[in-house]
């Protein structure tokens, strides 16, 4: 939620030019600077991205509905959301 947010209004201040970009960090990071399991990061990267991607969806509709294998997003009181905007969602991309 917190990326999307800031990808939405970065989005906005650019004028729709942002992008955001996503990856993945190597085993050692992940495991021992984040205490997070690192496998299986493809997966967990993908649904990642469509949970950001809900987000977006939400801030538009106020309605957030995403149910991955990783990601569980289904609150969004109206008082948090950034709310619609006039630009294109944020576009992705991811790496890993």
């Amino acid at each position: 939620m917190v990326t999307a947010q800031i990808a939405w209004e970065l989005a906005e201040a650019s004028d729709g030019r942002f992008r955001l970009g996503l990856g993945t960090q190597v085993r050692a990071h992940i495991e021992r600077r984040y205490g997070a399991e690192f496998d299986p990061p493809g997966p967990r990267m993908l649904d990642y991205l469509h949970a950001v991607q809900a987000c977006f969806a939400a801030f538009r509709t106020g309605e957030l509905s995403h149910h991955g294998e990783f990601y569980d997003l289904s609150l969004l009181p109206p008082m948090w959301s950034p709310g619609p905007i006039n630009e294109p969602d944020p576009r992705s991309t991811s790496r890993q």
